[in-house]
């Protein structure tokens, strides 16, 4: 048994989970990785790709496990851990690239500047109750 088969057993074991719902986590936890490493949206290919990569690398060491212990090659199981792997990831993707589901309605650091309130260059914070002429006279005055 080699180390990836290893790995998956002990696993498997340790969390109780089955190894089809192994496969779904790997999926998520690949694309979710790779988002925060590469500062990418779900909305970004090259997540997918990953995704993707990361599961056909998987299915081929398992059919060079399966070919060196003299099993017989069973595709259509293979094709399952494949499809298993992708399934959310391609679901989030599509939601994040064609729907608005998973859109900001305001991104973070405007929503933070409006409840800080707004800044000059010199760093004084310029107050809504000043009113925009005062703020802008205050700004040319410095």
């Amino acid at each position: 048994m080699s180390i990836l088969q290893s790995s998956k057993m002990m696993v498997m074991q340790v969390s109780g989970l089955s190894k089809d719902a192994l496969h779904v986590y790997v999926g998520l936890g690949v694309m979710l990785i790779g988002a925060i490493v590469l500062r990418k949206g779900l909305r970004d290919w090259r997540l997918l790709a990953a995704v993707g990569v990361a599961a056909l690398a998987g299915e081929a060491w398992d059919l060079i496990d399966t070919l060196v212990q003299g099993e017989p090659v069973r595709l259509r199981g293979n094709w399952k851990d494949v499809w298993n792997t992708l399934f959310w990831p391609v679901v989030l993707f599509a939601l994040a690239r064609f729907t608005r589901v998973l859109k900001a309605r305001r991104p973070l650091r405007a929503a933070l500047r409006t409840a800080a309130g707004r800044r000059c260059s010199h760093g004084r914070a310029r107050t809504p109750a000043r009113g925009a002429a005062s703020a802008r006279a205050h700004c040319r005055n410095r």
